[in-house]
């Protein structure tokens, strides 16, 4: 079993001008609310101009409070295993897109029914009024979703290579006996996995001649084969992803015109639906059988 990863804690050095600011992008808004809270009033201003900066803000606020959480990437520790490469969610993604296009349903949905909703009370700003309670579980809703969509686009995958395998991210290990061959587009590989040698398990960037050359000399040491082009199973997986994608879509715009039920919930639903897609998709994919190793965060020095 390969040893964890180790995850650097964060770096509290922040400047004090740094650190004033976050505080304030925090804590005054939560003041707002307790304020709010203690007066029994709701989120109205009489001048329309306030008003509608007030009720922007309810969704802009948790979106803010999300970058703050992802404005550290992870750090992880250096290790015996020889990195290869660094690769961000859009360094792969016009490769491996079809993994995680089902989970875009929801927020293009939201984003959708948000534009709707902007352009139908805009011209009526001075009548916008919205309850604490409303207010609070929609800055809730869109905090979840900005943490969650967050670490899919800006946690950077590490790429790392040892004579036990490979480490692609901080879950998943490939052990050389568990990897069916790779597949190469240009600079972008792939790892398939016995459990599913059809369908790729994960994909990587490699821009270096050096780093392609140390996986090359690995994966001739080991006998595994780099192949190029993923093959034609692919292209039916993408197919029902996308089906999923647009059943996702329609199945909450009739929910939205057909039923009176409130626009979180149908977001919420969305992202049940894509979750569940995905959950479907990875178990085509036998994610299930790959070997996970859970990171570690480092002590304190």
């Amino acid at each position: 079993m390969p040893d964890p990863l180790v995850i650097k804690r964060p770096d509290s050095g922040a400047s004090p001008g740094v650190g004033f600011l976050v505080s304030v992008v925090i804590l005054g808004p939560i003041a707002g609310l307790l304020y709010l809270w203690r007066t029994g009033k709701e989120v109205h201003f009489d001048n329309p101009r306030i008003n509608l900066v007030a009720h922007m803000l309810i969704v802009i606020v948790p979106l803010i409070w999300s970058a703050l959480i992802w404005a550290e990437p992870f750090r992880t520790k250096a290790s015996e295993e020889t990195s290869l490469a660094r690769s961000s969610y859009f360094n792969t993604l016009k490769v491996d897109w079809w993994m995680s296009f089902m989970m875009w349903a929801c927020p293009l949905f939201a984003l959708g029914a948000l534009g709707y909703l902007a352009t139908s009370y805009l011209p009526h700003a001075d009548a916008l009024s919205t309850s604490l309670l409303s207010a609070v579980s929609t800055m809730g809703l869109i905090l979840a979703l900005g943490v969650f969509y967050g670490a899919m686009l800006f946690t950077r995958a590490e790429t790392r290579i040892s004579d036990e395998g490979m480490r692609n991210g901080l879950l998943n290990f490939y052990e050389w006996e568990s990897i069916d061959h790779f597949s190469r587009e240009g600079d972008i590989y792939s790892i398939h996995h016995k459990a599913n040698p059809a369908l790729p398990a994960s994909t990587f960037r490699l821009r270096t001649p050096a780093s392609q050359a140390t996986l090359e000399r690995f994966a001739a040491e080991k006998s595994v084969p780099i192949l190029e082009g993923t093959g034609s199973a692919l292209a039916t997986i993408k197919i029902a992803v996308i089906i999923g994608f647009i059943l996702n879509i329609v199945f909450c715009l009739v929910l939205m015109v057909a039923t009176r039920l409130d626009l979180r919930w149908i977001v919420a639903i969305s992202l049940g639906i894509g979750l569940l897609f995905t959950l479907v998709l990875e178990r085509v994919r036998g994610v299930s059988k790959y070997t996970k190793v859970k990171p570690k965060i480092a002590a304190d020095s």
